[in-house]
């Protein structure tokens, strides 16, 4: 079926409307509470320790090399991760309904293993049980940027869809700064071995819920793509939608751009405090740090809801404006914090200044992040919808690894205005993307009426 050329697409579409009346259902706004749950434990989890760091050195006896030795071989794990799911998504019966339910159970296990460390905190055994559990608790981050792309397509409507992934994936952005301020108030309230047994109580939940609550796809599908997408294929098909998207220009100049924005804005929430520590407090950082991924978050869910309201089939044009407003903006902050063009803040803000600036950006950061995923499945399609977000995501982690290793290596000043310039150029790409909507031309044309079903 995935096989299918854009000419005989319409052909099996109408087959399938003949067949099969479309539906959606009340429930899937169950399914995508317990999506976007279990992706926020997994990233709260992820970042406890990044939020008690002095408590954890004192607990281990150990120097900083802990922290950044858990953080570093997290991130590696997901380049190899992110093709072996992408493989899974495509072959594996009932994919998204069983990879969510092992993701979540994986990152509990990880959380769990944590505790036990209790046990012997100060000698090898303790460090690298803590190290293999948050390896654990990281590698099924790349199923929470790979899936929202097949979960809205399965159970949302057309005009639904960009909403539905935008919620699925900002939430995991959201557990990372919700991670850094909830641990710290768990430790000061619980102590720090009862605050680790609570937050593995919670990802328990998580589990729970996807065991008994999470399923694959409604009874009958809300369009006709969804019904097209409830296939598995072999393993050659796999490898044909991999070699079509690498010969798909329009698609790949739309991940480079997409991968590039998104990994340095990931790359960024680490390094804003590194570059304006010079101007204010470790404590007030922290906070511009927590605004701008809320505000990113808050941004992500806006985009989602213009890109099924505003921006229908107009997503190149609102990618490239939205991209040069993100470059223009890197390009001012880079006039209040040390840059390309001074040593030092050629203007300094009074704290709620920045934080006002905090908000701006991390709301322009989130609004093309949906509109992204969404076109990038509809330029590729039919191409798996979990293949061609699982491609994007790994170009998004690669970019962030780079923006990691620019961070150590690079001078500091130069990064903010350099990120600017770099999106401002993006707009170049981009007009060069041939807009083309293949799956909403044919759900369309052969959607009529949806049903609302409240079962």
């Amino acid at each position: 079926m995935n096989s299918a050329s854009s000419f005989e697409i319409p052909t099996v579409a109408s087959n399938f409307r003949t067949t099969l009346p479309t539906r959606v259902y009340t429930k899937r706004w169950y399914i995508l509470f317990i999506f976007a749950f279990v992706s926020l434990c997994q990233s709260a989890a992820l970042i406890t320790y990044s939020g008690i760091v002095t408590a954890t050195l004192q607990k281990y006896n150990s120097d900083e090399k802990i922290i950044t030795f858990v953080l570093g071989l997290s991130a590696l794990s997901y380049i190899p991760a992110v093709p072996l799911l992408m493989w899974a998504f495509s072959v594996v019966n009932r994919s998204l309904q069983r990879i969510t339910i092992v993701a979540s159970l994986v990152v509990f296990v990880g959380t769990f293993g944590r505790c036990l460390s209790f046990i012997s905190p100060q000698t090898n055994w303790g460090f690298w049980l803590i190290s293999i559990s948050q390896l654990l608790i990281s590698l099924p981050g790349p199923v929470y940027m790979i899936a929202p792309t097949k979960l809205s397509v399965r159970w949302f409507a057309v005009e639904e869809r960009t909403i539905a992934t935008a919620m699925a994936i900002s939430t995991n952005n959201l557990g990372s700064a919700i991670g850094l301020i909830v641990e710290p108030l768990l430790l000061n309230s619980f102590g720090y071995e009862i605050s680790f047994v609570i937050e593995a109580g919670v990802c328990g939940v998580g589990f729970l819920l996807c065991l008994f609550c999470f399923s694959d796809a409604p009874p009958s599908p809300p369009t006709l793509t969804a019904k097209m997408d409830d296939t598995t294929f072999k393993c050659s098909q796999f490898c044909k939608d991999l070699k079509d998207l690498v010969t798909n220009y329009s698609y790949l100049l739309l991940v480079l751009v997409g991968g590039w924005l998104n990994g340095t804005a990931l790359g960024l929430q680490g390094t804003l405090e590194l570059v304006l520590r010079s101007q204010y407090d470790e404590t007030i950082l922290g906070w511009y740090a927590f605004t701008y991924v809320i505000c990113a978050t808050f941004g992500s869910i806006c985009g989602g809801f213009f890109g099924d309201k505003l921006f229908t089939r107009r997503f190149k044009m609102a990618l490239i404006c939205l991209v040069l407003l993100d470059g223009i903006y890197f390009v001012l902050l880079s006039l209040f914090s040390p840059s390309l063009f001074s040593e030092d803040a050629i203007v300094v803000l009074p704290t709620w200044a920045m934080f006002l600036v905090m908000v701006i950006g991390g709301f322009l950061s989130g609004i093309p992040l949906p509109v992204i995923y969404e076109f990038g499945v509809e330029l590729s399609y039919p191409v798996s919808p979990s293949v061609s977000a699982g491609l994007y995501s790994m170009i998004t982690s690669i970019v962030y690894l780079g923006s990691l290793l620019l961070t150590t290596y690079a001078q500091k000043r130069y990064l903010i205005s350099s990120l600017g310039f770099s999106l401002i150029f993006c707009v170049i790409p981009l007009s060069f993307i041939s807009e083309r909507y293949r799956r909403s031309d044919v759900d369309r044309p052969y959607v009529p009426i949806t049903l609302i079903d409240n079962e």
